[in-house]
C-alpha cells in the first residue's frame, strides 16, 4: 500500500503527542509541571522508547510549544476545509 504522498498528495502527517494543562494554572504551576516533563524527557528509558517506536524527538515546551499548537489547528482545520469535511 502507498503512503499518502507515494499515491500523489502532498500531506505529511505527524501523530504528536504532549501534556496540556487547563487554562488558567498559575505560573508557578506551569513552570513545575514543564520541569517535570523536561526531566523524564531527559531520561535515557525516553530515549530508549523514542528509539524503539521509531518516533522523531520533537519536544517543545512554553511559548514554542504554544506556537506549535497554534499552527497545528489552523493547518489541521484548513486540510478539513480544504477536503470538505467542515
Amino acid at each position: 500500500m502507498p503512503t499518502i504522498t507515494e499515491a500523489g498528495y502532498d500531506v505529511v502527517l505527524t501523530n504528536w503527542r504532549g501534556v496540556i494543562a487547563p487554562g488558567g494554572i498559575s505560573d508557578a504551576d506551569r513552570a513545575e509541571l514543564e520541569r517535570i516533563v523536561t526531566e523524564m524527557h531527559d531520561t535515557a528509558e525516553w530515549k530508549k522508547e523514542l528509539e524503539t517506536k521509531g518516533w522523531a524527538d520533537a519536544f517543545l515546551t512554553g511559548p514554542e510549544l504554544d506556537d506549535f499548537v497554534t499552527q497545528n489547528i489552523t493547518d489541521v482545520t484548513g486540510t478539513l476545509k480544504n477536503i470538505g469535511l467542515i
